[in-house]
């Protein structure tokens, strides 16, 4: 009997207490490969009433060179987790580059959240104009958000 209270009152702690929940976590079941195969190629924006805005998006190189037999600092990647009020939300991030000659954009991310990727956020944008999408991790978007000077303006997003 005092076994079996001894097993229920561990089992308590590691279900209520999060650092426990983060030596048992459990791992990743996607890659960056994954988010990449999902975010990376060429774009059209269509606003509703407005021309089309073609970009393409490719991971941010953020690898250094390679010399010798020891990698630098730079060319480790980085998954981030966020610990607030005992819960933990495990996310992971690709910085973008995007070519366009139609907009400019200054930042651009893609972020999926949870260990499982079902979908993901790209946010990309700069001074006047943003865009918010949904992408499967085949490549389709959803819930596109277009903000131009502040305007909410309708709008779909396909990969070419």
């Amino acid at each position: 009997m005092k076994k079996l209270i001894g097993v229920a009152i561990v089992v308590v702690i590691v279900a209520i207490n999060p650092l426990f929940r983060m030596v048992l976590h459990d791992d990743y079941r996607y890659s960056e490969a994954d988010m990449r195969r999902a975010v990376e190629g060429a774009w059209t924006l269509t606003p509703e009433h407005g021309a089309p805005i073609h970009f393409t998006a490719t991971e941010r190189s953020m690898h250094a060179a390679r010399e010798g037999l020891i990698r630098s600092a730079g060319a480790c990647g980085e998954r981030s987790f966020v610990h607030t009020a005992g819960a933990c939300m495990d996310f992971s991030t690709l910085d973008l580059a995007i070519a366009s000659t139609d907009v400019s954009v200054e930042q651009a991310t893609f972020r999926v959240f949870g260990l499982e990727f079902t979908d993901g956020e790209l946010r990309l944008g700069g001074n006047k104009l943003w865009i918010l999408a949904k992408l499967t991790p085949d490549g389709h978007a959803s819930e596109v958000e277009l903000t131009v000077d502040g305007k909410h303006v309708p709008a779909t997003l396909v990969r070419m």
